[in-house]
């Protein structure tokens, strides 16, 4: 009810799967060492044609020789539960980071209902339980949308205690913004100085709970994909800085032992 975008662009349409896993080899085989699956909805890709994200990733993984990794994008939870089991299997693959982006927007099944999301507050933390159950390290994102036209104070509460309980790594947080032809942008809206205070708060929650998440990482040792001097990412899309030392270049994987965390960060030592 509150989105353009298939308005602006029309219904998804998936790339042929073969035709991607072909991309995939090119990439692997001229160096790249970190593949971005990405997509409006990653989560229904192939539904149009007869298979699925589980699908693609099988058979990149099977296909694709070389040392790289593969960051699946935003996901809609009203999707995931029909391919969860088989996607889960393609989780247990080195070559898939432990990265979940699955946006909640709202922790009150009402305006769930209003936003038709499609989905229950119930159902998404099924799923984001099942996640954390069988995947190690997970790096949980979510996005939270303030002040839609609906959301009473309860409403929002009731989100703020949603995100306690799942404890996402990051909170993309949002204050809801008409857009035209919607039918949101019809609805009466809420006060912009009560959605600046409900966005005051979320930002202050999401901080705490990505701080106290990356504290749990230092003693650990993680495989990192150097991509700047001294910054990587983990093998969970953890962004990793650490010292550089002579002989290191951009594209190579190193142990880095972490010994310190940040709101949005994590620092370490290499391991030579």
């Amino acid at each position: 009810t509150y989105c353009i975008v298939k308005v602006a662009r029309g219904d998804l349409l998936s790339y042929d799967k073969d035709l991607l896993v072909k991309k995939a080899r090119e990439y692997v085989e001229g160096g790249v060492k970190h593949i971005l699956i990405t997509a409006q909805d990653t989560a229904c890709y192939g539904f149009d044609k007869g298979y699925t994200l589980p699908d693609l990733l099988e058979d990149i993984i099977n296909s694709v020789e070389g040392t790289y990794t593969m960051r699946i994008g935003m996901m809609h939870a009203k999707n995931v539960p029909e391919i969860i089991d088989h996607l889960l299997e393609c989780y247990k693959s080195d070559k898939v980071a432990k990265f979940l982006h699955l946006p909640l927007q709202s922790g009150d099944d009402k305006v769930l209902r209003d936003m038709n999301r499609e989905y229950t507050v119930d159902e998404f933390i099924e799923i984001v339980k099942e996640f954390k159950r069988k995947v190690k390290d997970l790096n949980f994102n979510t996005d939270i949308i303030v002040g839609f036209p609906t959301e009473s104070e309860e409403n929002f509460e009731n989100t703020l205690e949603v995100l306690k309980k799942i404890r996402p790594d990051y909170i993309h947080g949002a204050k809801y913004t008409p857009r035209r032809h919607t039918p949101a942008a019809r609805m009466k809206q809420i006060d912009t100085k009560i959605r600046k205070m409900r966005s005051r708060i979320l930002d202050k929650l999401r901080r705490e709970l990505s701080y106290e998440n990356n504290r749990k990482y230092i003693g650990k040792t993680l495989r990192v994909l150097i991509t700047e001097k001294g910054k990587g990412i983990a093998h969970n899309c953890k962004v990793v800085k650490f010292n550089w030392e002579e002989g290191l270049k951009v594209g190579d994987f190193v142990d880095v032992k972490i010994t310190d965390a940040k709101t949005f960060g994590l620092f370490g030592k290499v391991l030579l």
